[in-house]
């Protein structure tokens, strides 16, 4: 996914359609990604981690948030949070429930 920078000036956000495999994007621990579901039914969008713990296991749901699943409800958006590169890596996985009317965009 791009990555949109605001600039003083301020700027547009542009949106990509989510991908039926999934998504990913290069993380720092700033990005936040917007996800709009114009669809008829909620979606559940998975933030997948990928770097392990001290033991060698990649955990799900631990740490930095409560659950790496969001609902998004049909005809609505939801802004995700920054999450940490030393639990979920230098790239982040997005996965999707649906990608119909589903357009994402990625913030810093």
């Amino acid at each position: 996914m791009a990555l949109l920078t605001p600039t003083a000036g301020g700027a547009v956000l542009s949106y990509q359609a989510a991908a039926g495999g999934g998504d990913t994007y290069a993380n720092t621990g700033k990005e936040h990604v917007h996800v709009r579901n114009g669809g008829g039914a909620p979606i559940t969008v998975t933030m997948v981690r990928t770097v392990p713990c001290s033991q060698g296991v990649t955990h799900a749901g631990a740490a930095v948030i409560a659950s790496d699943q969001f609902t998004v409800t049909n005809a609505s958006d939801k802004l995700l949070p920054a999450v940490d590169p030393a639990i979920y890596g230098p790239v982040v996985g997005i996965t999707y429930s649906g990608v119909t009317s589903v357009t994402v965009s990625v913030i810093s």
